[in-house]
């Protein structure tokens, strides 16, 4: 099978992106899980500066791009063009693939079950979203 990534739609996964980088800093914000996320962490919220630096920023983006990117190839792969469809698989690879490897670094790193369901339920989420981004730009015209 050839998909040459020349044809994927690079907008649609710049979207994908940019929704990942959105859920990720709203995830982590006061307004939801911030303060949880802080005090299972043992830290203050004027400790967070050091989280926001250029690096870190640009890091979450380019890493979104890349799943997005990922994700993609994998939607075009399966021919999803429904967007639920591509939500399903969004959940099955974050559920088959990535919390998996969150579970086995919380459980090495003795992180707490706050912690392992704070991220596990925002890599679900997130790459539900980005799967129905993604599978949206997939209806035929």
């Amino acid at each position: 099978m050839y998909f040459p990534i020349t044809d994927f739609n690079y907008w649609a996964i710049l979207l994908a992106a940019l929704i990942n980088f959105g859920l990720s800093f709203l995830w982590f914000s006061p307004a939801l899980l911030g303060k949880i996320w802080l005090k299972e962490r043992e830290m203050r919220p004027e400790e967070l500066g050091r989280y926001f630096k250029p690096i870190c920023v640009w890091g979450t983006f380019f890493s979104g791009f890349i799943t997005a990117l990922i994700l993609n190839a994998v939607i075009e792969l399966a021919e999803v063009k429904d967007p639920l469809i591509g939500a399903n698989l969004g959940f099955l690879i974050a559920a088959g693939f990535i919390l998996p490897a969150i579970l086995t670094r919380y459980l090495y790193e003795n992180k707490s079950l706050k912690m392992f369901l704070i991220s596990s339920a925002h890599q679900l989420i997130t790459l539900m979203a980005m799967g129905m981004a993604l599978a949206v730009f997939k209806i035929p015209k």
